[in-house]
């Protein structure tokens, strides 16, 4: 088992070595697939399991030269120290580096042992003492590197969706995800533009709802329908996925239950056929999927797509806005955060003010 584990590290480093160098360089040419960088990932995170193990049984042996394995070091240690700091072609020359590295150590390996490509014999790692102190620090110093590059991507992940995917209305802080409340008027009316995440905290839900007035009200849920059944049989929305409540199974039903509503999102029916094209193979092979296996054109399609699809219902929400709100003291608009920027843009044309913004705590980080 011992033998089967360095192998199995030594191999999948090099591996992944080798894949890094293209990868990177396609990625700085903009021409990389997603499903490729996926693959390549997938064999990282199983290389990073095998290291810390690999790294413990290695240092339980006099028997296996430092040289063969310890440079192996240097491609865990520098990346995390300069991940985002330097120029793409960095990267690149990083990972020819670390590949020549990696051949050295093989090469060691197999000038030691004669065996094809390092491989090394069980007799060569047989358990000898306990694991050498010396090797606590360099562990301890690649589980706090592994942690902080960790807590560093997810927080650039949830930037880049907060920068890009919302119109400017969310905002990442230490603590979680905020997002705007905005009060317009005009005359006697009051008009309420919540930014909404589709996923958030319960008390996050709870307090917009408390926000809505139960008299002279009208609710304008967002919500995609589709009387004729283009998108398949539809079923509930569960209250929330892997654990985290959802607008649509908690909010949503809410408002219905005790506020006066109505579905102001557009029906399928009414799309345009391009985009409610889209729609259906959207339903049916998944957004991920697509994603993963487009061409860059492809993808290019479907981002134009989606924005014609956002357009449309835009267009339809306040085409119902402009059919029913003279009838109610307040609106309430309960949309994603990615809409508010055009609605705000629409309620100004039509003669309302922005009155009062506020902040709201939509998802905690502790």
């Amino acid at each position: 088992m011992r033998s089967f584990w360095i192998n199995a590290f030594f191999f999948l480093n090099l591996i992944g070595i080798a894949m890094a160098i293209p990868f990177t360089v396609a990625a700085n040419s903009e021409s990389f697939t997603v499903s490729g960088i996926g693959l390549l990932a997938v064999i990282s995170i199983i290389d990073v399991i095998l290291f810390l193990p690999a790294f413990w049984i290695l240092g339980t042996s006099n028997k296996l030269p430092r040289r063969t394995y310890l440079p192996l070091l240097l491609g865990y240690l520098i990346p995390y120290l300069t991940v985002g700091l330097l120029p793409g072609w960095v990267d690149v020359a990083l990972n020819v580096i670390y590949l020549a590295v990696a051949i050295y150590c093989m090469k060691q390996r197999a000038n030691l042992t004669g065996k094809f490509l390092g491989v090394i014999p069980k007799e060569y790692i047989a358990r000898e003492h306990r694991a050498r102190s010396r090797f606590l620090p360099v562990l301890a110093c690649m589980l706090t590197g592994f942690l902080l590059v960790a807590v560093v991507g997810v927080y650039r992940a949830v930037d880049f969706f907060v920068r890009e995917g919302a119109e400017d209305v969310l905002k990442l802080k230490w603590d979680g995800i905020y997002t705007k409340t905005q009060t317009y008027a005009k005359d006697d009316q009051v008009v309420k533009v919540f930014s909404m995440l589709h996923f958030g905290d319960r008390a996050f839900y709870q307090k917009m709802f408390e926000q809505i007035p139960k008299e002279n009200t009208l609710v304008l849920l967002e919500g995609v329908k589709d009387r004729a059944k283009f998108l398949g049989e539809g079923r509930p929305h569960d209250e929330t996925m892997f654990g985290i409540p959802s607008q649509f199974g908690i909010f949503n039903p809410k408002v219905e239950r005790e506020r006066e509503y109505l579905d102001a999102d557009i029906d399928v029916i009414d799309l345009s056929p391009e985009v409610r094209a889209y729609k259906v193979d959207d339903a049916r092979r998944g957004s991920l999927s697509k994603i993963a296996f487009a061409s860059k054109e492809e993808r290019a399609k479907i981002t134009r797509l989606n924005q014609r699809s956002k357009d449309e219902r835009n267009a339809h929400l306040m085409a119902e806005f402009d059919k029913y709100s003279s009838s109610y003291k307040t609106v309430v608009f309960t949309w994603g955060a990615g809409h508010t920027g055009y609605i705000a843009k629409a309620l100004q044309e039509r003669g309302y003010t922005l009155a009062s913004e506020s902040e709201e705590r939509a998802i905690s980080f502790w």
